[in-house]
């Protein structure tokens, strides 16, 4: 699940079926980095409404009560919308922010995806990624952990995604630490599904890829 499920659509309460207002923002706590909130644009302003208290998720969002949002804690909470801009360390912009990953892995969408604890801060020019040398190793040391796992998995891993093939890939996908290259505009083959496979790419391959 991805903050994109939820962005931009109205909310509804299941008790009265009152429109409260539309998600606008996700609110990731400063910690653990993990999305843990909606930020919800209502007249009285912007409100947060927690993860778990979401009641569903289609062409609206339901909450059971308006009484379940929350004055969103700014000393615990990192506010990203799609007005948020990143920065690397050196002050060099990675663009606007554009999703979260809600489950799963940890992931943060600027220019590409990023872990999520690299976000070592917020200010007035907007979110910093920090990929210092320390952060590197140890995603390295998580990548060869996983290409050990992986080694052992079964075939059935890649038929899983096989409703990929034929499809075109619409951003490069490159990770020397895992040995992934897979360029903008391949054709998405049984050889490309097992590079993804052996590098960890396949949600990377799903959501970065069209139908011809």
């Amino acid at each position: 699940m991805f903050y994109t499920n939820y962005a931009n659509k109205e909310l509804m309460t299941v008790k009265d079926a009152k429109n409260v207002g539309r998600i606008d923002g996700v609110y990731i706590d400063k910690i653990s980095k993990r999305a843990v909130a909606l930020m919800v644009s209502t007249p009285d302003g912007e409100k947060a409404l927690p993860l778990k208290k979401v009641a569903g998720c289609a062409d609206k969002i339901t909450v059971y009560s308006v009484d379940l949002l929350q004055d969103a804690d700014i000393e615990k909470l990192y506010l990203l919308t799609k007005d948020t801009e990143a920065y690397n360390e050196d002050g060099n912009r990675l663009g606007n922010f554009a999703d979260i990953s809600i489950t799963g892995d940890r992931l943060i969408w600027f220019d590409k995806p990023y872990p999520a604890r690299y976000i070592s801060g917020t200010g007035d020019n907007g979110i910093t990624i920090n990929m210092n040398s320390r952060l590197q190793k140890s995603v390295v040391r998580e990548a060869k952990s996983k290409l050990k796992q992986q080694a052992a998995a079964d075939q059935s891993v890649v038929d899983d995604y096989s409703f990929l093939l034929g499809r075109i890939v619409i951003r490069d996908i490159v990770d020397k630490s895992c040995g992934v290259n897979i360029r903008k505009g391949t054709v998405i083959s049984n050889s490309v599904l097992e590079q993804a496979k052996q590098g960890g790419k396949l949600v990377y391959l799903a959501l970065s890829s069209l139908l011809d």
